[in-house]
This record gives C-alpha cells, sequence and structure tokens, in this order.
C-alpha cells in the first residue's frame, strides 16, 4: 500500500536519484521513490520510535540537525540530505520552531529560479532537490509509522 498520500508542492520534481551514498541499510528512507507499507515494516521498532516522534511541519532547528545526522549514520539517507538538514538547521539558530518541509520548499524554488536565470546552479538543484525528497519521504515514512505503531498525532 502507497502511502505517500500528503500533498508535496514539489514531488513530481524532485527525486532520490542524485545522491552521494554509500547507503548501509537495505531500502534507505531516503532512496525510495515511494514509502510503503513494506518499507516501514522492514525498518527496525527503535528506527520507527525514533523518527516517529518528530513533527517536520513544527520542529526545533536543533532537531532537525540531530535528526539528519542519526539517519545519515544510520544509513538511511544521503550526505547531501543531511548535510541540508544541518544547514537548514543552522539557518534558524534559537527559534522555536520551524516548518522544515515549507522552508525547504522556499529554498529549492528559488534555487531552481536562479539556475534557469543564471544557470551554473544544476549541482545544487539536485542536491537540494535529493533533501526535499527526502523530507517527503520522512512526513509519509512518520505518518505510517505512527499509524503502525497506534499513535494518534497529526503529521
Amino acid at each position: 500500500m502507497n502511502i505517500n498520500a500528503l500533498n508535496h508542492t514539489y514531488a513530481g520534481q524532485v527525486s532520490s536519484h542524485y545522491s552521494n551514498g554509500p547507503f548501509s541499510t537495505e531500502n534507505p528512507i531516503g532512496l525510495a521513490d515511494e514509502v510503503s507499507d513494506d518499507i516501514i515494516s522492514q525498518k527496525s521498532e527503535e528506527l520507527r520510535n525514533e523518527i516517529s516522534q518528530y513533527n517536520l511541519r513544527d520542529m526545533n532547528p536543533d532537531d532537525l540537525r540531530k535528526l539528519g545526522g542519526y539517519l545519515f549514520e544510520s544509513g538511511e539517507i544521503s550526505g547531501n540530505a543531511a548535510s541540508v538538514f544541518i544547514m537548514v538547521g543552522q539557518d534558524f539558530g534559537n527559534e522555536s520552531s520551524i516548518d522544515a518541509i515549507s522552508h525547504l520548499e522556499e529554498r529549492y524554488a528559488r534555487i531552481k529560479e536562479i539556475d534557469r536565470q543564471e544557470q551554473g546552479f544544476s549541482e545544487s538543484v539536485k542536491i537540494y532537490g535529493d533533501a526535499l525528497h527526502t523530507l517527503y519521504n520522512l512526513e509519509s515514512f512518520i505518518k505510517g509509522s505512527r499509524e503502525h505503531i497506534g499513535i494518534d498525532v497529526k503529521v
């Protein structure tokens, strides 16, 4: 069953096909074209529980940095995505809450526009596209994990 029913602005434009692995896990979250119940059930209970505590639409910037490091070390996301998560987290410093997905969508749109006007930013478009795709997958994974473990919390 596909659980990617969430409305993501750039879902059709971003992909996981630009990633600097290596990934040390089977079916990494960051590389999946779609997050399915099968992918969720293949992950450890510890990983599902750890990730399901986050709300990517309302999170502390420090938590985004920690999540990026944790998922990269777990072999679930690319080094590019982890680096972007860390940079975005640092951009917001001591702010109490950010919408990581909306922020990254805005940044991705700006970089695409710069590349369209000036060119030479295609590498950045790919890196931010990978990070945005990863966030979309994480949001789907969080929603599915909460359903899997029975947590009734809005993503």
